[in-house]
This record gives C-alpha cells, structure tokens and sequence, in this order.
C-alpha cells in the first residue's frame, strides 16, 4: 500500500484495432463489448490509402490487472469482428506484440 491506494500489476498484454467507420456508432459497439468486463478507449481518425481517403477509428485496450487473465488477442480477434460487422466494412486491422492481423469479409 502506498499513500493510501492499494496497487495492482501484471505483465502488459494490450492491443489496436483500426478500421473505417462512423466514430459514434464505434463507440456504442464498444460500449456494448465492455459489457463483458473490458475498459478501451476509441479516438476518430482519418484513414488515408491509394484508392482515397475515410474517417475511421482506433480502438486501443488492455487488460487490468485482476485475478483471472484473459487473452488480449483473441479478444480483440472478438472485437474486431464484432467492428467489422456492426460498422458494415469489408475489412479491420489488429495490432497486438509484432502481429498485424487484417481480417476480410
């Protein structure tokens, strides 16, 4: 215990995602996912490529220390899919340790 507050740790297990959509309909998909017990933060970005340019978005999350671990990575394998669907794109991208994983529908 230190000043007061108890602390936590655990080895760092986290991970991105980035594909296109609508920056407000992304969070309400999240809001849905951390139903399940998960914490992410969602910012807009503008997603740049060789056939143009869209607004999209960056989930980033990762786990809490608690006393069971869950898999980051397949978690966000869930989330990503879920995105993909919920936000009608062909296409998502997860970032997590040195894997870039993009999944096509």
């Amino acid at each position: 215990m230190s000043n007061g507050f108890q602390t936590a740790k655990t080895k760092l297990d986290e991970a991105k995602i980035l594909l296109a959509g609508d920056h407000e309909r992304a969070k309400e998909l999240c809001r849905e996912f951390c139903k399940r017990g998960f914490c992410v933060s969602v910012k807009p970005i503008q997603i740049i490529w060789t056939g143009g340019e869209e607004p999209g978005v960056e989930i980033y999350f990762f786990e809490y220390p608690r006393s069971v671990q869950r898999n980051i990575r397949e978690q966000g394998l869930f989330l990503l899919d879920f995105l993909i669907h919920g936000l009608g794109q062909k296409t998502g991208t997860l970032l997590h340790g040195s894997e870039t994983i993009t999944h096509f529908r």
